[in-house]
């Protein structure tokens, strides 16, 4: 049976016969591009730079470790990317949570349901990262969708799963009863889900400045060139090698950001 894939490597989606395990593939046109090893050697200072400079930052305190593994780490003359681990501490990702959170809810403590600014409140919606949709307390932060008999808002179903978190604010004749969801002033497990994924994206982000994630091969097509991941731990890294079976020598090696030297840490047979 044919499926059409996303290629993980160049980003392009192309046909495949059969199953494709854990979403993962690479296109015919990607799976055999290698590069010689002196490649990655830039890629690896600018990565090593950045993970010093990201230490420097207020989410410097959650990171813990870098280091590298897979062909580049094994020496190998030819390799299809550079490998790279990162480990961060989960206490104190737990610890910065609130915090991010509290700064996000700052943004709303000016608005009341009595007396604001729709410009505002809807600039702020817009251009943040959170979308309220995902919430589950979000209907009920609005009258007109509350359990009560009183559903003035004739909006179909459709339109509330709509591409806008903003709509109810736009077309909804109760808008001005409760304007803001209760997410932006008290707990809820949705936001801080959401505030964790994008604490570790920036800090992702921050590690690949510079353009070294993609290398353009020709004028239609950029692949991925530097693989970066994120663990609360080594043996994170080793568990998800072993749960995709995936078979090689694992050698670990921690880099010491200041010097660039490295030190093997892990050695074994994953099988």
């Amino acid at each position: 049976m044919k499926q059409r894939v996303v290629c993980r490597r160049c980003g392009i989606e192309n046909e495949v016969e059969g199953p494709v395990l854990g979403g993962l593939h690479k296109c015919s046109n990607c799976e055999n591009i290698k590069f010689d090893r002196e490649f990655f050697i830039p890629i690896e200072k600018q990565i090593t730079e950045n993970f010093r400079d990201a230490r420097s930052s207020k989410f410097g305190t959650i990171l813990k470790g870098l280091y590298l593994f897979g062909s580049y780490a094994r020496k190998e003359p030819k390799c299809g990317d550079i490998d790279i681990l990162v480990t961060y501490s989960e206490p104190k990702l737990e610890k910065f949570i609130p915090l991010e959170i509290e700064t996000f809810q700052d943004q709303f403590l000016f608005f009341s349901p009595e007396n604001y600014s729709l410009i505002e409140l809807e600039s702020i919606l817009k251009e943040s990262f959170w979308d309220f949709r995902t919430c589950q307390e979000y209907p009920d932060c609005l009258d007109c969708y509350k359990d009560s008999g009183n559903f003035r808002c004739r909006l179909p179903a459709k339109d509330y799963n709509s591409d806008f978190h903003t709509y109810c604010f736009e077309r909804c004749r109760n808008r001005n009863r409760n304007p803001i969801p209760f997410c932006c002033f008290q707990y809820c497990t949705f936001l801080e889900m959401e505030i964790r994924g994008q604490i570790l994206k920036e800090v992702n982000d921050s590690l690949k400045k510079e353009n070294i994630e993609f290398c353009e091969v020709n004028p239609n097509r950029k692949i991925k060139v530097l693989d970066l991941i994120m663990k609360s731990s080594m043996k994170k890294l080793e568990e998800e090698f072993q749960f995709e079976e995936r078979r090689e020598n694992f050698q670990l090696y921690r880099i010491n950001p200041t010097d660039r030297r490295k030190t093997l840490v892990r050695k074994k047979r994953i099988s």
